[in-house]
């Protein structure tokens, strides 16, 4: 892939349940975490999915909420 940016610099305010999602892991570092811009997901896709089209980052952030939904359902805070 092409493009790899650090999160705050692209997707500021994007994602903030998978931002949240590492905020007690010591390790973790938002300033040093990356995101793929979603050019870069769709060429991805295409160069070896030819001729099937998709929305690549949609389905991504599609699963990634319905994750999150059932987690919390699940989840004793």
């Amino acid at each position: 892939m092409k493009k790899i940016y650090p999160v705050n610099k692209t997707s500021a305010d994007t994602h903030p349940l998978a931002k949240i999602a590492f905020n007690s892991d010591k390790f973790y570092d938002l300033q040093k975490a990356f995101s793929v811009s979603q050019n870069s997901l769709e060429n991805a896709w295409k160069s070896v999915n030819s001729g099937i089209p998709i929305n690549l980052h949609q389905q991504i952030t599609g699963n990634q909420n319905r994750l999150y939904s059932a987690f919390a359902k699940k989840a004793k805070f």
